[in-house]
């Protein structure tokens, strides 16, 4: 007989995979909707899985609030803003039910690891199908399977491509250090360990090259600032960091010979990196490069902002507006000229809140692995909306709605202790001391379990 708690993973695991191959096709639109028949016939949480979330509440009231907003207000197209309006609301659906079935650890190392596997898995469909072209144009803007026609129309978008990559990579970086912990509390051995660490680095690897090929600058940029983040967050010791610091200048170096110094390489993608680095460091930004509109765009932006502050134009108005017909690439621009101030608020209060919170289940952990990867994660996500807008798309959302199930799930204990003489590192029974934060009592358990199922 097959278990409730399994349908409802595959059900989820199937929406990623449209998410990333048919996003805004009939075959995503069908995995949304058995996604929701799951949840509604065999949704598996258990009462009390969650704190009480003011994240998803200042989500929630975000909708509300352009709901409102677009029907009640004074906004430029109340029928695109509908359209808006229904995608950010089913998002927040669909979302909510991850997070929920996220609020189990083991679930959610489940679905993080389903992520990573997909997002190398399209790495590779992109290479079968434009594997020719890999060094003729940026790598990821190649037709969607079947002809079918999604968000971006035929093809997919470059920058959705990097990404979706970057997001795969994170994904996989969190089942990564949840072995870690496994294998300091003798769940898993030292030989699966090493399996899983040779996986995590070949995936990543691949990952990597995806970003790097996508020609996406906020995909490059925002992997660099998680991983500066999290090593900045592990590190105990002086010399740990001096060594991360001199790995990162290394890497950094070898990608910038061959992106500057060979030319083919530098055709395609070396010369959107140049024109980044020359802006963010020297000013100078070119005229008629992408930087040079971005830069316009976001001036404009901040124009109309003034006009109307405090509740904007409505969800999508700032492409009716724009000379360019698009949006803003920037999401503090994009939040401030579609819902004004007070959307602006409701949206970045969720997400501080996530920040906070997990910083602080971060430090109540001992191993901290997964709240430093949440915390990273969230950091590099803010400072780079200032170079693309991710309130509507699906593949930060779903991990930041992940990641909320990990800042307020309710049975996480928030210490863990091993017995005297127990080595972390080369433990090799499966005890498991908690320290229950309700009770304040120890449960010893002489079986291989996870700290949350």
């Amino acid at each position: 007989m097959i278990k409730t708690d399994h349908v409802m993973l595959w059900a989820i695991m199937l929406y990623l995979f449209t998410i990333v191959f048919f996003d805004g096709t009939i075959i995503f639109r069908g995995a949304t909707l058995i996604l929701f028949a799951a949840a509604w016939l065999f949704f598996p949480i258990k009462k009390g899985g969650l704190r009480v979330n003011p994240f998803l509440a200042f989500m929630l009231l975000f909708i509300v609030y352009n709901a409102l907003n677009t029907f009640m207000g004074n906004i430029i197209s109340v029928s695109i803003a509908s359209l808006r309006l229904e995608t950010v609301a089913l998002n927040f659906l669909v979302n909510s039910i991850i997070l929920m079935v996220c609020a189990n650890k083991r679930y959610r190392i489940k679905i993080a690891k389903a992520y990573s596997n997909i997002a190398v898995l399209f790495f590779f469909y992109i290479l079968l199908v434009d594997g020719t072209n890999v060094l003729q144009s940026r790598f990821g803007a190649v037709s969607l399977p079947f002809g079918l026609s999604g968000i971006s129309g035929l093809v997919y978008n470059s920058n959705l491509v990097g990404i979706t990559f970057y997001s795969g990579l994170v994904m996989g970086h969190i089942y990564y250090l949840s072995s870690k912990g496994q294998l300091a509390y003798g769940e898993i051995n030292g030989t699966k360990f090493k399996r899983e660490r040779a996986s995590f680095f070949g995936k990543s690897t691949i990952l990597f090259i995806g970003i790097f090929m996508s020609g996406s600058r906020s995909a490059l940029l925002v992997f660099f600032i998680y991983l500066f983040t999290f090593g900045i967050m592990k590190s105990k010791n002086a010399g740990k960091t001096i060594k991360q610091a001199m790995g990162l200048i290394i890497f950094s170096s070898l990608a910038y010979i061959v992106l500057f110094y060979v030319p083919a390489v530098y055709n395609v993608i070396g010369s959107r990196y140049e024109v980044l680095i020359e802006g963010l460091l020297f000013g100078e930004i070119e005229a008629g490069t992408s930087f040079y509109y971005r830069n316009k765009m976001a001036l404009q932006g901040l124009r109309w902002f003034a006009e109307k502050p405090v509740f904007g134009y409505g969800l999508d108005a700032y492409s009716l507006l724009s000379p360019y017909k698009t949006y803003s690439h920037n999401n503090f621009i994009e939040m401030l000229v579609n819902t004004g101030i007070v959307g602006f608020l409701l949206y970045y209060c969720a997400i501080f809140v996530l920040l906070i919170r997990a910083n602080k289940k971060r430090k109540m952990d001992d191993l901290g692995n997964e709240g430093s990867a949440v915390v990273a994660f969230t950091i590099a996500i803010l400072i780079m909306n200032v170079s693309h807008v991710d309130y509507v798309y699906r593949n930060a959302l779903i991990c930041m709605y992940m990641f909320a199930a990990f800042a307020f799930e309710k049975n996480r204990a928030t210490k863990y202790k091993l017995p005297k003489g127990f080595g972390q590192k080369h433990a090799k029974n499966a005890y498991d001391i908690i320290v229950v934060p309700s009770k304040q009592d120890i449960v010893v358990k002489n079986e291989s379990i996870l700290h949350n199922s």
